[in-house]
């Protein structure tokens, strides 16, 4: 997949691959805040495949208003407090996302082109004998030229560590000339005037003494003071802790690696690795459980990496994540395939499961959170048929030849600890019958199982076909 991180209070769009040899890519944008590399992902949405900067605005607009909305509710925000500052990368519109979000009390800054062309304000109504409609914008200020920028109205210095002298400048009331195109394409009645804050900001130099281009950024905060535009500036470098949780999502825990050809399944992987990042930020500092570690590289809590607690878990918790993708874990998932095959119930002990006399199809999976293991039908039109009496049989140990009790006899026996518990009982005086090695192999299992009632036997031996189809499944039935 391949991946382009644009914002940080408003998201990632990742745009789908396009070469035929490539994964498709799941186009998705994620809302995040915070203030140091431990960013704190807030919502993470799937883009069509078809979807254009357009739908990528509209979507992230959603997001955003939500968000803003839920910490009005809160009492995050009070009036008379400060706007809150929501910062893009170029991926997105920024003046149109200043326009959809325009009733919130919120500053957008955004990075924008340094090819852009933009309208500074019109010039004061001289009065003209021959008349004619005023002009609704002012000269063009073309990013690219100097001899078109007028002077500015703001100009800061500011001597930074990692940059060293960072100059800005800005011009006030500066705002694209928009054309009913693209997202403007529907609008209806004159289309709006977006004036805002340009900034134009440029340092010595970057780190390892890099050269460093001029960074420009639109606000949509107008008649802006110093203050106001440093203000600006500082915030857009909290971006950057975006690439650092982009960094941890694909390389540490592997969220681009997998070839994933599903959407849900993309949307499962995706929101995993949100839950590790929310479960590594609950922990204690996890440099304290880092054995091999000279204590001169132990920094705190505060300034440690994001991918310090994967040092001792990494392993367990990537399989468990491996078996909840697949279906084989966290809680009642299963199979996004068997799951959307038929109405399944919850997972229940098969000791004390108690489903109905009717034809229907049932799983099996071993441990709470195990995977899925057998699949099996429950049709029989005798007294006590169906699944509740296909189950019974199962639960009283008179099945160890067929079906789902020969299958889970055979992995009993194979465990030798098993085995040398019923070697010792023969020894000992005290042999069992069968029925009983059946059902000590059913607790040794500890077997739990959902199910789908059907219409008739017909109908159950077909969805039984059907499950069984599925690939990505180490199935206990003879036949595979």
């Amino acid at each position: 997949m391949r991946h382009r991180a644009r914002t940080v209070l408003g998201g990632w769009a990742i745009p789908a691959a396009t070469t035929d040899d490539a994964v498709l890519g799941w186009s998705r944008t994620l809302l995040e805040m915070g203030a140091t590399s431990w960013a704190q992902i807030l919502e993470a949405v799937r883009l069509g495949a078809a979807d254009d900067a357009t739908a990528v605005t509209a979507v992230t607009a959603g997001q955003l208003r939500d968000v803003v909305e839920r910490l009005i509710a809160a009492g995050q925000w009070q009036p008379g407090d400060p706007d809150l500052v929501i910062l893009t990368d170029a991926g997105y519109d920024v003046t149109r996302l200043a326009w959809v979000l325009r009733d919130l009390p919120v500053e957008l800054v955004g990075r924008i082109r340094g090819d852009r062309v933009m309208r500074l304000p019109k010039p004061p109504r001289v009065y003209d004998p021959k008349g004619g409609r005023p002009p609704k914008h002012g000269p063009e200020f073309r990013f690219a030229k100097p001899e078109t920028w007028p002077a500015p109205a703001v100009t800061t210095r500011t001597t930074t560590a990692n940059y060293g002298k960072a100059v800005t400048q800005a011009w006030d009331r500066v705002h694209p000339r928009l054309t009913h195109r693209a997202a403007w394409l529907g609008h209806e009645g004159e289309l709006p005037l977006i004036e805002g804050m340009l900034i134009r900001l440029e340092v010595e130099h970057l780190t390892k003494d890099r050269a460093a281009p001029a960074v420009w950024l639109w606000s949509s905060k107008t008649g802006a003071t110093d203050a106001d535009v440093n203000r600006a500036w500082h915030a857009f470098l909290r971006r950057f802790d975006l690439e650092h949780t982009f960094r941890l999502f694909k390389q540490t825990m592997g969220w681009t690696r997998r070839r994933l050809r599903e959407p849900e399944a993309a949307d499962r992987w995706t929101w995993l690795n949100h839950r590790r990042i929310h479960a590594a930020q609950a922990r204690p500092p996890a440099a304290t459980s880092v054995p091999h570690r000279s204590p001169a590289s132990r920094c705190s809590r505060a300034r440690s990496s994001p991918n310090a607690p994967r040092r001792t878990d990494h392993a367990a918790w990537l399989r468990r994540s491996n078996n909840a993708l697949n279906g084989h874990g966290g809680g009642a998932l299963i199979s996004r395939k068997i799951q959307d095959m038929a109405q399944w119930t919850d997972w229940v002990p098969l000791i004390s499961a108690d489903p109905p006399p009717s034809p229907g199809v049932y799983l099996a999976r071993q441990g709470g959170d195990g995977p899925v293991v057998y699949v099996g039908v429950g049709a029989g039109a005798r007294k006590g048929g169906g699944l509740r009496g296909r189950l019974r049989r199962y639960t009283s140990g008179k099945a160890l030849a067929s079906g789902l009790g020969e299958g889970l006899f055979d992995r009993a026996l194979a465990d030798r600890d098993w085995l040398r518990e019923r070697l010792a009982e023969v020894e000992s005086g005290r042999p069992m019958r069968a029925s009983e090695w059946g059902k000590a192999a059913l607790t040794w299992a500890d077997l739990h199982v959902c199910w789908a009632l059907t219409e008739s036997r017909e109908e159950a031996l077909t969805l039984e076909s059907r499950v069984l189809a599925v690939q990505d499944v180490d199935w206990w039935n003879r036949a595979h």
